[in-house]
């Protein structure tokens, strides 16, 4: 085989059910942004997912414009970070399927436009449309920018690789955008299809390699020593002043008889992608869920010293195949190339024993019937073997703080979810805790720090807690969309009630370092809030939950649902926490647990007390009475009256005299209708029939 041939030798991607793929931690958009609906607005905006448009979660930051500005999540170097994720159609060593998944990262380049999710233009707009086909939308912040315009434009250019399998599908246009699962070069953002479909790739890349999960231990040499992480990737050089004449040469050869010069670009000076074989990987099929042991799936990635820049996304990729290929013979893989496209070789596979990968076959299954006896298969060619892919929000990178001694490890904690019940978020998930139980060493550090959204389909009643009110509307009265979380610590993970913080024995248990750090921790810096009688005195249980100076509810918050608790070095022992705001029991639990030393003594928890609510406050909220939580809906921007508007209300709430009121109207209208009705049948009824003369059928009485 030539050298392109032998380079289209690459894993085959994903079967073609709907093995959708979902980032949870980091926050992954599935091309989202800043919508607000059920579902996305915009499968093309960045990059060519193949998931369902209800994944995915809204844009880190609070409603608003330009102006508004949210901080960004950001990871130290050195430190580690929990990737979590959710695959459809399973993985790992699950012998129903044959898959691999590659976790990579991206930063800006110097030069070039720096990576941006795209901003708002004002508290209307979700930023969600895709980049127009040209250099100046580099710079339009408005639009969402990974790939930049210039990858793209040598992408379109360059012409398609002819050694990759492409079943019996016909390729489109002859360049590196056409691919078997983008057969017409349909554009997503300024992604390359070819690139984004195979792996590892022949052409310089912007991605860098984290990881391969594989389910066979004989590719990871392939995988590693293909990485652009240690080998430079090669492309033909244009000079010229003029546009490329198209379709650009992609190989040593078409370039050299082109009359210009084959170059290799440098490698990134990484170590190869860790390559992993592990039953931890399994997860099911067709399930979107935990793994092995009810563990979510996830890779813990040690984020390099050479990797500080302030934007970088994450990106997942979900290859997955069925074992109906044959194997390649010269690199002992089960890779396929061009050999096996049906219609360019239709003769010679019509007599081997390959299996024919053809759209929606028939297959005999008795030949001695007259007719033969025949079933169909479902096979869609364009998706037998298909990548899915989510990516992150744009994240920065930043150098570990000298604070930070050499040998401890830091370690990420932040928070995956979005506001909604567990139906109405699928097929992202509810609020937790990422990682949810982690065990350190002493002297080890952690850093709390999470990011959610004010764009979220509206959710209350037990669906959703606390606003503040979206800034569109500023209504307290509708259900709010915000996330908010915090962490306060509990005796055990099966309580509901927390600690008592106030207790100075509590205190010196905790797992922080000190009291303020606690309080950060459990009341996010607020100021300007209500007191109690203040939030009492408002009767309305969505308008009271919603107000935006509610602190016990969190919606003041000053970086809206971003919060960062800075690295700590917590006290040995083991520590239960978890978020007041969204732990609602039968409901929701956002719970973690930290335990740091060996000893399984609970040494740091015996000594708490729990908290008593404060007395009086919950008898002022008998004036509503809660009803059940509104039905889900399956689409639009979520539900935008709360619980109060379906439950029983006391006469507190309304006045007798509006109860008249009501009645009265009721009543008037009632009978005007009636009156009315009766007035049309007689103009417009049948005229009436005479009764007939009954004096013959009289039986006279004697």
């Amino acid at each position: 085989m030539g050298w392109l041939l032998r380079c289209a030798l690459l894993l085959l991607l994903l079967h073609h059910a709907v093995g959708d793929i979902y980032m949870h931690s980091p926050r992954g958009s599935n091309n989202r942004n800043c919508e607000r609906n059920v579902n996305r607005d915009n499968a093309n905006r960045l990059f060519n997912s193949q998931n369902n448009d209800a994944g995915g979660y809204a844009c880190p930051r609070a409603v608003g414009g330009p102006e508004t500005v949210t901080p960004r999540m950001y990871y130290y170097t050195n430190s580690i970070l929990s990737i979590e994720w959710t695959a459809q159609h399973g993985c790992g060593t699950n012998p129903k399927v044959r898959c691999d998944i590659v976790i990579q990262y991206m930063c800006s380049e110097p030069g070039h436009a720096a990576l941006r999710d795209g901003t708002p233009n004002d508290v209307n707009d979700a930023a969600t449309k895709t980049a127009p086909e040209e250099a100046a939308s580099d710079n339009n912040l408005n639009y969402g920018l990974h790939e930049n315009f210039a990858y793209y434009d040598d992408c379109r250019t360059r012409a398609s690789n002819g050694g990759l399998f492409r079943a019996d599908q016909l390729p489109g246009p002859h360049d590196a955008r056409s691919t078997r699962q983008n057969n017409n070069g349909n554009r997503y953002g300024f992604e390359c299809p070819e690139e984004r479909d195979y792996y590892p790739y022949w052409h310089p890349t912007p991605w860098k390699d984290i990881a391969v999960l594989t389910y066979n231990q004989s590719r990871c040499s392939y995988y590693q020593a293909q990485s652009q992480n240690v080998v430079g990737k090669g492309y033909c050089l244009y000079t010229g002043t003029d546009a490329k004449p198209y379709p650009w040469p992609n190989t040593p050869q078409l370039c050299a008889a082109k009359g210009y010069t084959w170059t290799t670009s440098s490698s990134f000076g990484l170590p190869p992608p860790d390559c992993v074989v592990s039953d931890s990987m399994w997860s099911r099929v067709n399930h979107l869920g935990n793994g092995v042991n009810a563990r979510p799936l996830t890779y813990n990635w040690t984020i390099p010293s050479s990797a500080v820049n302030d934007a970088c996304v994450l990106r997942i990729r979900y290859n997955i195949t069925t074992t109906d290929y044959a194997a390649d013979a010269a690199l002992g893989l089960p890779f396929l190339n061009a050999s096996y496209n049906f219609r360019q070789n239709e003769a010679s596979l019509q007599n081997s024993s390959i299996i024919k990968i053809q759209q929606d076959p028939y297959i005999t299954i008795d030949t001695t019937a007259s007719p033969a006896k025949f079933l169909a298969l479902a096979r869609n060619t364009n998706q037998q073997g298909r990548t899915f892919q989510d990516r992150s929000y744009v994240f920065s990178i930043k150098p570990r703080p000298d604070s930070i001694p050499g040998g401890a490890k830091l370690y990420n904690i932040g928070v995956r979810g979005k506001r909604g019940n567990i139906v109405q978020v699928f097929p992202s998930v509810e609020y937790d805790f990422v990682p949810n139980s982690l065990y350190i060493n002493p002297g080890d550090y952690v850093h709390f720090q999470w990011t959610g959204s004010d764009y979220n389909p509206r959710r209350g009643c037990n669906n959703g807690e606390g606003g503040p009110p979206d800034k569109a509307d500023n209504n307290p009265a509708l259900n709010s969309r915000a996330d908010r979380s915090n962490v306060i610590e509990i005796v055990a993970d099966s309580d509901s009630f927390p600690a008592d913080v106030t207790d100075p024995t509590v205190q010196s248990n905790s797992m922080f370092p000190d009291l303020a750090t606690l309080l950060n921790h459990a009341f996010l810096g607020q100021t300007n809030c209500l007191t109690e009688a203040e939030l009492s005195a408002i009767k309305n249980k969505n308008e009271r939950e919603n107000d935006p100076r509610n602190c016990a509810k969190l919606n003041a918050a000053p970086n809206g649902p971003y919060f960062d608790g800075k690295p700590f070095a917590p006290r040995t022992g083991n520590h239960h926490y978890y978020s007041s705001r969204n732990t609602n029991f039968s409901n929701r639990n956002q719970k973690g647990y930290l335990q740091v030393g060996s000893n399984g003594a609970d040494t740091s928890l015996s000594a708490k007390q729990h908290f008593v609510p404060i007395e009086g406050y919950k008898t002022d909220l008998d004036a509503i009475t809660v009803g059940q939580g509104l039905e889900n809906d399956s689409g639009g921007d979520g539900n935008v009256m709360g619980c109060g508007f379906k439950a029983s209300v006391s006469a507190d709430v309304i006045p007798t005299y509006a109860v008249v009121i009501l009645c009265v109207v009721c009543l008037g209208l009632g009978s005007m209708i009636g009156i009315a009705g009766m007035f049309l049948w007689g103009v417009l009824g049948p005229s009436p029939t005479p009764s007939p003369d009954l004096s013959s059928s009289l039986i006279p009485r004697g």
